[in-house]
């Protein structure tokens, strides 16, 4: 089983953490709780691996499932409305795992 097809899986009967959506469970992102601090990153640091400011890895460049499965246990599902919205509007609701 590849990775896409483990996250699929993983994402079935699941639902958004904030507004409750499982229509399309395929599309829900994975949030993490623990945000790292906002610094100003130059795009190519962002993507370089070796790049140690940030305390977590974002799961669309994990390539492992051992190392996604720990690195979901960081994370919450949500819609993308209710992701964007987080983001923007920096609502600091808490999310238990």
């Amino acid at each position: 089983m590849n990775i896409i097809d483990w996250k699929e899986k993983f994402k079935e009967n699941k639902c958004c953490a904030m507004c409750g959506y499982k229509r399309y469970p395929n599309i829900l992102h994975f949030h993490h709780i623990v945000q790292r601090k906002r610094r100003k990153y130059r795009k190519k640091s962002w993507y370089r691996k070796a790049d140690k400011r940030k305390p977590y890895i974002p799961v669309a460049q994990i390539k492992n499932i051992l190392q996604l499965k720990k690195e979901i246990k960081k994370c919450v599902l949500l819609c993308p409305n209710c992701h964007a919205i987080h983001h923007r509007k920096g609502i600091t609701k808490t999310f238990q795992l």
